[in-house]
Order: C-alpha cells, then structure tokens, then sequence
C-alpha cells in the first residue's frame, strides 16, 4: 500500500512563530524540515526499472498525413511559460540569474504559493497537471491579475466594481 502525504507549511506560519516566540520561529523551521526529510529517507523505497523495446518504424503513407493540429496541446509547458512571464513582469527579466536581487528575495517565494493556490482552485495540484485550455486560460487571467501594491505586497486585482 502507497500513501502519499503533502504538507504544506508557508513561511506565514513560521513568520508568525518569530512574531510570537523570537528566536524560535528559525529553529523550529529548521527542526521541522530536518525531521520531515529524515522521515522522508527511512519510509522511502524507490525501484526503478527500465524495459527498452525496440521502436516500432511504420512505413508514412499518404493517407496518414502528420499534422501539428493531431499533436496533443502540452497544458504542461504553457502554464509553465505564463508562470515564467509572471516571474519576469514581478521578479524582473533576470529573475533566473539574479537570485539575490530584491525582487528574487522578496517575490520568489510569495509567488510559487499563489501559483500553487490558483491551481488549487481550479481543481488540481500544480500549475504542471493543468489538463483543459479552460484552466489554462483562468489559471492564466489569475496571472496576470497579479501585481505589486503601494504596501510592496503582492495581490490581485479587484473587480472594478
């Protein structure tokens, strides 16, 4: 029997923490961290394995035209792609290179937890296993909803009503 077991714990939580206890909050990120990732290594088991059969080659006849249209449209790398704009319009453009830079710092983070909340809201659990262009489309349009307020936090863009 596979159980599979997600825990999400923001950086809220622990920014909390050192609000109330200080000094506390870090040790108890560390802690749990540690703790989690030796759990992790004891319970996991891992088989890996590798069958390679030799390709099938059928002979292209003209009745079997290859049309990109046929192609399946990869959700997976699209969402990728407006995540990566996202990155780039609030980040900034060297948002992969510059991982020290304020936006980098102070985004970066915030950022991943919106991306996995959005997708949460339309029914899956990552931005990667989005399966419709109707969610790609939301989960898009949330994107770009995104901005920076006066206050330099993160939020998205109310109705104009």
């Amino acid at each position: 029997m596979n159980l599979i077991v997600t825990i999400t714990l923001e950086d809220r939580f622990y920014d909390l923490l050192e609000e109330l206890l200080p000094a506390i909050g870090g040790r108890v990120r560390r802690s749990v961290k540690k703790e989690i990732a030796a759990r992790v290594e004891e319970g996991a088991e891992v088989a890996v394995s590798i069958m390679q059969e030799p390709p099938q080659q059928q002979p292209q006849t003209p009745e079997q035209p290859q049309d990109a249209a046929a192609e399946p449209r990869n959700y997976s790398m699209e969402a990728r792609e407006i995540i990566h704009r996202t990155r780039q319009r609030i980040e900034g453009e060297d948002y992969l290179t510059n991982t020290k830079g304020e936006g980098y710092t102070k985004y970066h983070t915030a950022l991943r937890d919106q991306f996995l909340f959005f997708a949460a809201t339309l029914g899956v659990d990552k931005p990667g296993n989005i399966n419709s262009p109707e969610m790609l489309d939301n989960f898009a349009q949330m994107c770009d909803d995104l901005y920076i307020a006066d206050d330099g936090k993160l939020e998205t863009r109310k109705a104009p009503f």
